[in-house]
């Protein structure tokens, strides 16, 4: 936030009910005095951009524990999936080379007609310039998967978008 040619910064709040709603907390230092007069400006830097893509699924064989890996391309981003059994349970690891890919939130298995929710055990797609994340799945019984994300996100770090909150000329701006 730029405040009267200041730039001033808070942490994020995100909503429990509503995750794409966020609260910015941002304190107003003692020595800035702010009045109808003074300029605001909401400044957003390094843009990520929400893909929803349930339709996409991939083919996970040869399920063991031996880790796979299987190469795919998602939104024209290379993005490599690794996964392997620990005891019972299926590990799924997505993640690319490429920095622009933010990651994959979230995914899931069908089995039939049943949706089997992996648990994210990382959540690594809020701009970082981390884009790995792993999902695990519960005593996972078979050797094959057909599996889907909810969303994916892409990253731009250069992209800065502004917003005039209050320009900075005084309300009703009439002459008399």
């Amino acid at each position: 936030m730029e405040v009267g040619g200041k730039t001033l910064e808070g942490p994020r709040y995100y909503s429990i009910e509503d995750p794409y709603q966020i609260s910015l907390r941002i304190e107003r230092p003692l020595d800035l005095k702010v009045t109808k007069e003074t300029p605001i400006v909401f400044v957003g830097k390094h843009k990520v951009t929400i893909h929803e893509d349930k339709q996409t699924s991939f083919q996970l064989k040869g399920i063991s524990g031996k880790k796979r890996t299987l190469e795919t391309t998602i939104g024209g981003y290379p993005v490599t999936w690794t996964y392997y059994k620990q005891g019972a349970d299926l590990y799924v690891e997505t993640g690319s080379e490429d920095a622009r890919f933010g990651g994959i939130n979230q995914t899931y298995i069908m089995q039939g007609k049943e949706r089997l929710l992996g648990k994210p055990l990382t959540v690594n797609f809020a701009g970082d310039g981390n884009n790995k994340a792993i999902d695990v799945y519960k005593n996972f019984k078979g050797t094959e998967a057909e599996i889907h994300m909810f969303y994916y996100t892409t990253d731009d770090p250069e992209k800065e978008t502004r917003v005039v909150l209050q320009s900075g000329e005084a309300a009703g701006g009439g002459t008399e």
